[in-house]
């Protein structure tokens, strides 16, 4: 269920993740309550960054990747935590979407099993980077994927 109780679909499985790949597709509530899917982000060069919003220790990590020098579309997942919790990393993450994953079922399609983990994803939806897992991997990411 999520947070507006609404049955939500079972998540299926893709299979392990892995650069090249095409990238599971997901819905998820933004903190509007906005339905977000991540073929709105098609044509763009995304980072998806997964987050726990009860983390203060993760907030100077959403901050400095919503800064607008990265070249890449930045969507924020985060899990469930407190209202102020969430607010908290929509305020740090600028204009950046913040999304909320209910009990990680996101996370999972992605093999996201520790945070902060982030991933870039191509144009056309295909995984162009191996998950980097810890703020200093997630902060080197964005230099180490080549995009076209």
């Amino acid at each position: 269920h999520n947070s507006t109780g609404a049955e939500i679909p079972e998540l299926q499985r893709t299979g392990r993740v892995f650069v090249g790949a095409q990238a599971p597709a997901f819905v998820l509530e933004d903190l509007s309550g906005n339905q977000r899917s991540l073929s709105e982000w098609n044509d763009r060069n995304v980072l998806l960054l997964f987050v726990e919003a009860g983390w203060p220790a993760h907030d100077e990590v959403v901050s400095r990747v919503a800064q607008p020098n990265l070249g890449l579309s930045i969507i924020i997942v985060v899990e469930d935590g407190s209202d102020d919790d969430r607010k908290r990393i929509g305020q740090l993450a600028s204009n950046h979407p913040v999304l909320v994953d209910n009990h990680w079922h996101v996370a999972r399609l992605f093999d996201v099993s520790a945070t902060p983990t982030a991933i870039v994803i191509g144009r056309g939806m295909r995984i162009a980077s191996a998950a980097a897992l810890g703020a200093e991997a997630v902060l080197r990411l964005p230099d180490q994927v080549s995009l076209s």
